[in-house]
């Protein structure tokens, strides 16, 4: 019979351990780590994360302690630059557990390119395990160590552009900010109140209000005592409770006008845009009315659709006060129809010393948290496991205590992740994964849409959004929801195999966009940063060892703006290497590759083979020594020892075909089936491979 030859030019169906390695499709490899098989037609050898930080690099060098493993780092892209040019620019978070707390360090590549951990502490017990995320242009850091985080508040960082008390001179503070801020998100109200004079000023600065309140003749108001209520105004749209002085104004008689004038004790808090005054009878549970909007920039004003009374007198170094204006009658906006909530509620605010949650999402204008500590509908403070909680529409750091969702309460699980995509919260706990439906406005249309069970996840890192989707992983397998249905992706490796991998609460998922690669590496910890790479076109898997360096304690991952998977490291062996890691999906000098191909027996299991040789095109920029091996079944039925094939890869930057043979003299071998390895362990470099031809002719004589 004459010679025949046998081509593997694709590679693209990547590794499948499922299938026998007989049974393996053309296109799949029974092993293929430390590779790259993303092109169709190619074979190359892999890439893994390098030192990105340090001269020439994308970050500067910066030391910090041990990240908590799989967290503390972040990437947000702000409106503003250090220098208050209304620029967007990339700010990088570190925050790391500290002695007494949790630092934070912030790099800004166009902002001078250097570290800065000024004016941004975090406060904290310890074993801190900081989480993010960004909402209306500024950043919330959290501590998701509810177990041990009785220290701890969540803090705010953004950028602050406003001024306080306009036209009027204050030489003892500044009351124009135009910077970064870290601040605490507590939503705060007042705790001074005084409304028997405007020189009644509040004894320690930024903490509420003094008013003058007199009655005159002409208006609408009835007589009786009053109590007055006021809040402080957040960012411009978010307001506090309230702090309320009793039978703060007794109208002697009925058809009264009420004039009202506010004194304030500088500086406030930067975050402040102002406050309210409310009303309402004494001794009564009437609503809150609308009094008095007060402006720490403009002043005050009756109406909130009319022009303030501004900040006209200085009464000392820190101290100032509004004119007059003139309340003729009650107003129909109360605290309840301005902000869509009670000031009734418990608390407004997850923010509070030892408040947290574990795990945040923003999407449709509101912050969705799960697995909370902080007040419940009894005011307590306890840890709710089984609890969402979710912001006003636009007031991100607003959380009304009634609005909550609770699924599967006193289920023995927790929720561990939060994702979002097509007008769906994607709620993971350990066990199970709940898709609500949150495309309604209001959350009174909203529904359970669908529960899986074994969907669940481990780690609050086993999660990532993608373009397509919302991509997760456990020990069943990958899965993709694309806004219809939930895909599993893992159809390649073997069962076993996959849940060992995965089995564990450290598992780490990241995307790489430029090449459509799903990421799953095992932990995050010096021996677990082996990963499982899914180039999602095609469903492929590559297996890749030490994706970032052993020796590590590593963050969570994040894309970063230059398009990497990136995280930052500590040395627990290696010391002087920290920084940030970077793996971006294109191929480094490895010397570690190893594929397995089909053990093929060229489609006639019954029938011997002679195999003359292999020829092999390929591009390599080293030198790689008897690179390629293999075992058969002779012709007695017996599987040989692995074995080289005789010849060399040579250095080489455009295609060239080398020949390898079966044996040193270049006879032919016969078997009834074969399997060819490639590991060039000689020496580093970058190669590949684009296709290998094997020369065979079968013989009429059948196997045993």
């Amino acid at each position: 019979m004459p010679k025949n030859g046998k081509i593997a030019s694709r590679f693209d169906g990547g590794k499948n351990t499922k299938s026998n390695a007989k049974d393996v499709a053309e296109n799949e490899l029974v092993e293929a780590k430390n590779v790259f098989v993303d092109q169709i037609g190619t074979l190359k050898s892999g890439g893994k994360a390098e030192l990105n930080s340090g001269s020439g690099k994308d970050y500067a060098a910066q030391s910090i302690q041990n990240p908590t493993a799989g967290y503390g780092f972040y990437e947000a892209t702000m409106d503003y630059k250090e220098n208050d040019s209304n620029t967007t620019n990339v700010k990088t978070i570190m925050t790391a557990p500290q002695t007494g707390g949790m630092t934070m360090v912030v790099y800004d590549a166009e902002d001078g390119g250097s570290f800065s951990d000024s004016n941004i502490t975090v406060t904290g017990g310890g074993s801190q395990k900081p989480i993010y995320h960004k909402a209306g242009g500024a950043v919330r850091i959290c501590d998701a160590n509810l177990e041990n985080n009785s220290t701890s508040k969540v803090r705010w960082y953004g950028f602050v552009k406003r001024t306080h008390f306009n036209g009027l001179t204050m030489s003892g503070v500044t009351n124009v900010y135009n910077e970064y801020f870290a601040k605490d998100n507590d939503m705060a109200a007042p705790t001074f109140i005084d409304c028997s004079g405007l020189t009644n000023y509040p004894t320690t600065e930024g903490t509420g209000f003094s008013l003058s309140l007199t009655e005159e003749s002409g208006g609408e108001w009835q007589a009786g005592d009053y109590d007055i209520g006021i809040s402080f105004i957040y960012d411009g749209n978010q307001e506090s409770l309230l702090k309320v002085e009793t039978s703060a104004i007794t109208l002697t008689g009925d058809d009264k006008t009420i004039k009202v004038a506010v004194g304030a004790h500088a500086p406030y808090n930067p975050r402040l845009s102002g406050g309210r005054a409310y009303i309402r009878k004494n001794d009564t549970d009437d609503s809150w009315v609308f009094l008095a909007d007060i402006s720490l920039r403009d002043g005050i004003r009756a109406q909130l659709d009319n022009i303030f009374t501004a900040w006209n007198n200085t009464y000392s170094s820190d101290k100032g006060y509004t004119g007059n204006i003139y309340s003729i009658k009650p107003n129909i906006d109360t605290f309840d129809s301005i902000n869509g909530y009670s000031p009734d509620e418990n608390s407004l605010s997850i923010g509070v010393t030892g408040e947290g949650y574990k795990t945040s999402v923003v999407t449709n204008s509101r912050t969705f948290v799960a697995n909370i500590k902080a007040k419940n509908e009894d005011g307590e403070k306890v840890h709710m496991p089984d609890r969402i909680m979710y912001s006003q529409i636009g007031k991100y750091d607003i959380f009304p205590t009634s609005n909550y969702i609770d699924i599967g309460v006193n289920d023995g699980d927790e929720f561990i992740k939060l994702e979002a995509f097509a007008d769906r919260l994607f709620a993971f706990k350990k066990n199970k994964l709940y898709v609500i439906n949150i495309s309604g406005g209001s959350d009174t249309q909203w529904f359970l849409e669908s529960e899986y069970t074994a969907l669940g996840v481990t780690s609050p890192n086993a999660t990532v959004k993608v373009d397509l989707g919302i991509v997760w992983a456990n020990e069943n397998g990958l899965y993709l929801y694309d806004g219809k249905s939930v895909i599993n992706l893992q159809k390649k490796i073997d069962d076993q195999e996959w849940f060992d991998f995965c089995t564990g609460t450290a598992l780490m998922v990241g995307f790489l966009p430029r090449k459509k690669e799903i990421i799953i590496m095992e932990g995050c910890t010096n021996g677990s940063t082996d990963a499982y790479i899914c180039h999602l076109p095609t469903q492929s898997f590559v297996y890749v060892e030490n994706l970032f360096p052993s020796g590590y304690t590593f963050s969570n991952f994040i894309l970063d703006s230059n398009g990497k998977l990136s995280a930052y490291g500590n040395g627990v062996i290696v010391f002087d290497s920290d920084g940030v890691y970077s793996y971006d999906g294109t191929q480094v000098d490895r010397d570690d590759a190893d594929v397995t191909f089909k053990f093929d027996d060229f489609g006639d299991p019954m029938r011997l083979k002679k195999l003359y040789k292999i020829l092999v095109n390929y591009t390599s920029t080293e030198d790689q020594e008897d690179p390629f091996k293999y075992v058969s079944i002779d012709n007695t039925g017996t599987i040989t020892t692995e074995t080289d094939l005789t010849g060399d890869i040579s250095t080489s930057s455009t295609p060239k075909i080398t020949e390898f043979t079966f044996s040193a003299d270049g006879s032919p071998i016969i078997a009834q089936a074969a399997q060819l390895r490639f590991a060039p362990s000689t020496s580093s470099g970058q190669w590949q491979i684009n296709d290998v031809t094997l020369i065979y002719r079968k013989l009429n004589k059948k196997a045993i």
